[in-house]
Order: structure tokens, then C-alpha cells, then sequence
């Protein structure tokens, strides 16, 4: 039997996917060979080769099709895995070569646990980008948290994690119900809580986010499409997610203190398009500029992006995410 099954959805990352099936075939320190599932769907490029290429190298790997849903890719990577331990990664991680080590040694110490490893952003965009040193601060990794240490459910992420199979199956896997950006992370880790299930970060366990580059205005959309098509979702799901304050201050009728009250009513009075918008701007013009490295702004910017999605999903608004947001021309 293999020692893990590693499952990986994707979509048109073709460089990414080959870079990290490269790391898979690398990995040391293993009780066994492992299996790898590829998960694509019929409406992406089709990377088949890619996956043929690393068989021929000796890795053991399958390329499965499915919807185009990431949650459901990473169900049927699930369903089609025959290790004792699952460990999920996103197409645009880097895995340093004990990295299932890590995942299999913590799944040891930590026994019915899910694990969720730690991320971190490569170090020279770190140093060059001021929305890369902000992100890098929003993930648990050994710069924020140097020490092994359960979490709640909103710090599951799904991209870095492992988990025995029979508790994957038995929570029920993966929400379809998520088809866009955002969400099907949380509700998954509050559902697992729920179960009465341990969820444990482990510091050790650490892989690299190399995605897309993006920037401080996409990932503005980002949050507003995820406030728009998965915020309610989240709630009605995951009543529990309301403990986190963002959700708390920005969804109406969630408001617990006198804090909560003012926070929303402030967001209320800012989370005007043509504000947010510009402060998006203002932080991708100054990127580059280590003196102008504002962290409340982006705080601020997350908060304003969240509750304008939600204002206008209420609303009954149109999705207006790439106009308020816009990427640079041609891309």
C-alpha cells in the first residue's frame, strides 16, 4: 500500500503542475512510494502529457477528469486514492523534499487528526513586494507561528493538508455547493469541528505558495467575489463561522457586541466603490516601496472588499468585481 496519497487539483497551470510533480518525485525520507492524482477537467488545458512524463520517471501518478469544481476534484482524488493518509495540495505549491515526510510523521504524533501544514511565500517576494510580506503575515508558518498548535476552523487550508481517509469520507468530504472563489475551506473545517474532530497545525509541514503573480488589486476581487457568491453560504453551512470577526462585520445581522455594531456600521459608511477601489490602487502603485509598507491599509482593504461584495450580493447588484477591481491592461 502506498505511504499517502497525495491529490492535487488543477486548472491551465501547466508550468506550475510540472514543477511540482518534479518535487514529488524528489521526496526523501518516506516508509513507502506514494501515489499522486492529478485532478483536471475537460474544460482546461489538457495536461495529460505532463502527468505521462513523470509515470515514465517513476513516479506513480493518475490523471483523473471531473467538473470544473475544486472541492469536487479534490472528492474525486479522494475516491480514487487506496493510502490510509491523504494529504491535498493546490497546483501552485513547491515541496521541499521532506515534505510528506513531515505530513506522514505529524499524522504519526497527532493520531485522527486533520493537519494542516504550514505556508509560507517565497522569500525574494517577500522582500520586493509589500502585498506579498502583508500576505505572508496572514498565513500560520514559522514566521508567525514557529510552534505546532490546534486551530480553529477557519485556519484550515486545504491547499497544505493532510488527514487520515476514513475521516475525509466520514465528514463527508469536500462542499460541492462552492463553485466559485472562496469558502468551501471554512465551512469544511467548522463542519470537521463540529464532528467533535481535532484539527492541528504543525509547523514542520511546510510548502511554498507560488501562485499566479498577483497583486494587491486581484486579490481585492478575490475577497469581494468570495463575499458575493460564498459569504452567506459560509453562514448558513456554518453557523459557527460567525466567531470569525470579519464575517462578523461585514454579513448584516451577525453583530454580537457593541464592537461588532460599530465596525459594521463603519464599513457600512466606506465600502463605497470608487473608496475601495482607490486604496486598492493606491496600494498596488506603492508596492514596491518598503517605507510605504501599511498593513491597517490592507487590513482595511480586506474589510472593505469583503462588505462591499456582501453589500451588493444583498443588494441584488451584479457581480461588478472586475470593474471596481480592474487588472492591468492585458492581463
Amino acid at each position: 500500500m502506498p505511504s499517502a496519497s497525495v491529490i492535487i487539483p488543477t486548472h491551465n497551470r501547466r508550468p506550475g503542475l510540472t514543477k511540482m510533480l518534479d518535487d514529488l518525485l524528489h521526496q526523501e525520507g518516506l516508509p513507502a512510494p506514494i501515489e499522486v492524482f492529478v485532478v483536471d477537467s475537460p474544460v482546461a488545458e489538457d495536461v495529460s502529457d505532463v502527468v505521462e512524463d513523470f509515470r515514465k520517471l517513476g513516479l506513480d501518478v493518475t490523471y483523473l477528469l471531473t467538473e470544473n469544481n475544486l472541492a469536487g476534484k479534490r472528492n474525486r482524488g479522494a475516491e480514487a486514492s487506496t493510502a490510509d493518509v491523504l494529504i491535498f495540495a493546490d497546483d501552485d505549491m513547491r515541496l521541499p523534499n521532506d515534505w510528506v515526510a513531515n505530513h506522514l510523521s505529524a499524522q504519526r504524533e497527532y493520531a485522527d487528526t486533520w493537519v494542516s501544514g504550514a505556508v509560507a511565500f517565497p522569500a525574494d517576494w517577500i522582500a520586493s513586494s509589500n502585498y506579498y510580506r502583508y500576505k505572508n503575515t496572514r498565513h500560520l508558518n514559522p514566521d508567525t507561528a514557529p510552534h505546532d498548535c490546534d486551530v480553529t476552523g477557519n485556519h484550515v487550508v486545504v491547499m497544505n493538508m493532510s488527514m487520515p481517509k476514513s475521516l475525509y469520507l466520514a465528514t463527508g468530504g469536500s462542499c460541492e455547493d462552492f463553485t466559485r472563489y472562496g469558502g468551501e475551506d471554512v465551512e469544511f473545517g467548522f463542519r470537521f469541528k463540529r464532528s467533535g474532530g481535532r484539527l492541528r497545525y504543525v509547523a514542520r509541514a511546510l510548502a511554498y505558495h507560488h501562485e499566479d503573480r498577483l497583486d494587491v488589486v486581484v486579490f481585492a476581487r478575490k475577497l469581494y467575489v468570495a463575499a458575493y457568491t460564498a459569504g452567506r453560504s459560509v453562514l448558513d453551512k456554518a453557523p459557527e463561522a460567525a466567531t470569525v470577526p470579519t464575517l462578523r462585520w461585514t454579513e448584516p445581522g451577525y453583530a454580537q457586541t457593541w464592537t461588532d455594531r460599530g465596525m459594521h456600521s463603519l464599513l457600512v459608511l466606506l465600502s463605497h466603490p470608487a473608496l475601495v477601489g482607490r486604496l486598492a490602487q493606491w496600494l498596488r502603485k506603492h508596492d514596491e516601496n518598503p517605507r510605504l509598507y501599511l498593513p491597517l491599509a490592507y487590513k482595511a482593504l480586506t474589510l472593505l472588499a469583503t462588505h462591499l461584495g456582501v453589500r451588493d450580493r444583498v443588494a441584488g447588484r451584479s457581480d461588478r468585481a472586475r470593474d471596481v477591481f480592474p487588472s492591468y491592461v492585458g492581463s
